[in-house]
């Protein structure tokens, strides 16, 4: 149901407290891997490119060098991997380490 047909249904049902209608937010996009895009910056949000964050999320580390999440996750469970930084259980990459480790590798 759209804003409009909301407003003009609460309107029709003399409902008195038509301004507080409340309609369902679009979907927001999602990145090819799952990940909630928002439509709109939130106010206490920074948005940076990929290209300046220095740590990556799984997902972010992904979108950014176009390998799977699954395949990242392998060539990261090395204990002495340099390129990954744990918070917690969360896997981070640090973006830098793993472009050198990329541009060193023949293969993966």
């Amino acid at each position: 149901m759209t804003k409009e047909e909301a407003i003009r249904m609460a309107i029709a049902m003399e409902d008195v407290e038509a301004k507080n209608v409340k309609v369902e937010a679009e979907q927001p996009a999602q990145s090819k891997h799952g990940a909630e895009m928002p439509n709109e910056p939130r106010e206490h949000e920074y948005f940076l490119p990929l290209w300046r964050k220095p740590i990556l999320t799984l997902i972010e580390a992904a979108d950014y060098t176009g390998i799977g999440r699954h395949k990242l996750v392998e060539i990261s469970s090395d204990d002495d991997c340099d390129f990954v930084l744990w918070n917690g259980a969360k896997r981070m990459f640090k973006r830098e380490k793993l472009e050198a480790f990329l541009n060193n590798a023949f293969s993966i």
